[in-house]
C-alpha cells in the first residue's frame, strides 16, 4: 500500500485472504474506496486491517474493481 501511495498509482489492490478477497481503490496514490469493509465501518479501519496481515496473495488491476 506504501508503494502505491508513493507513486501516486490509480487502480484497484485485490488481496485474496484464504479465498475471501478484499478490494482497494486507489486514486493518485490515494485509497478512495474499499469492499468490504465491516457494516459501520470508516475506510480506515477497513485499511488498517489490511495492513495487519503477515501475508496473502494480491494483484494490482488498473481500473475500478470496487464500484
Amino acid at each position: 500500500m506504501l508503494y502505491l501511495h508513493r507513486e501516486g498509482l490509480s487502480g484497484t489492490l485485490v488481496i485474496d485472504r484464504g479465498g475471501f478477497e478484499s478490494k482497494v481503490l486507489f486514486r493518485n496514490g490515494r485509497a478512495v474506496a474499499a469492499r468490504p469493509i465491516p457494516r459501520g465501518a470508516g475506510l480506515q479501519d477497513g485499511l488498517l486491517e489490511l495492513c495487519a496481515l503477515s501475508e496473502g496473495a494480491y494483484g494490482f488491476w488498473d481500473g475500478d474493481l470496487v464500484g
